[in-house]
């Protein structure tokens, strides 16, 4: 199974070690400060036109998506 993520990104199921809601997770100085050291070495891959809701951590990148956890959960192929 894959996993949609928005912006016609598919991933393997089976590559995600987690999907974080960033209301939440973003308040974390660990999080903030794992993204920025992502983002700086290219590792996070922003697919959201706006302010992005979830964190997607995979086992060969990092994604920022627009839709929320429960939403990316509900779209798989």
């Amino acid at each position: 199974m894959y996993l949609i993520l928005g912006r016609e990104e598919l991933i393997p199921e089976e590559d995600v070690i987690g999907i974080f809601d960033l209301d939440n997770a973003s308040w974390s100085y660990l999080t903030r400060e794992y993204l920025a050291r992502g983002e700086k070495s290219g590792r996070v891959k922003n697919l959201s036109d706006g302010l992005p809701r979830s964190l997607i951590v995979t086992t060969k990148r990092d994604y920022l998506s627009q839709l929320t956890p429960a939403r990316i959960a509900t779209r798989r192929v």
